[in-house]
């Protein structure tokens, strides 16, 4: 569920956020809390809008992977489970789309996948899954209230609670490792 954490990160950080489309030099180390592993720092012309995401996926604004430590190859790899989240992964979120391509995404298929995810979970993933359909649950009712208008939906302090949410990524990274995302 990267895809997800994305949602976050980059309402977060790319819609919200102020300034102009400069770029800067930046060097980052990354370290992933939940492994021994460490990602070497990457010093490049990166733009204000990158954003490296908590796997240590650096993405660019515009989706763009940069570098990640995707190692793949996770026990339910080849699972019809990790097949469906790969979709949720790939499939573009329309937060620049319009109000009515937004509204579609969370009203058609975002619950149609989240239900089919739900129908193949493995049992040790059912309470993680739990909470990423709670959490999306809320973004999109946010989304909603806000007249499917993702600027003032992410403005809103509310969201900045959903999307900073800790249990919310951690139950997505068990999910993405899981599936060796």
């Amino acid at each position: 569920m990267r895809r997800l954490t994305f949602l976050a990160a980059a309402a977060l950080l790319g819609l919200t956020a102020c300034g102009d489309d400069s770029t800067s030099s930046a060097t980052t180390t990354a370290v992933d809390a939940g492994s021994d592993t460490t990602t070497a720092a990457v010093d490049e012309t990166v733009s204000d809008d990158t954003v490296v995401a908590s796997d240590d996926t650096v993405i660019a604004s515009d989706d763009t992977v940069i570098a990640s430590d995707d190692t793949g190859g996770g026990e339910g790899a080849d699972t019809e489970f990790c097949a469906i989240n790969q979709e949720l992964n790939d499939t573009d979120i329309p937060l620049e789309g319009t109000p009515a391509d937004l509204e579609a995404y969370f009203t058609g298929f975002f619950p149609e996948a989240l239900g089919r995810l739900e129908g193949a979970v493995p049992p040790e993933l059912a309470a993680d899954v739990d909470t990423l359909i709670a959490g999306v649950s809320q973004i999109g009712a946010l989304l909603e209230a806000n007249e499917w208008n993702a600027e003032a939906a992410f403005a809103d302090p509310a969201f900045t609670e959903l999307a900073t949410n800790p249990e919310f990524e951690a139950a997505g990274n068990r999910v993405d490792e899981f599936c060796g995302l």
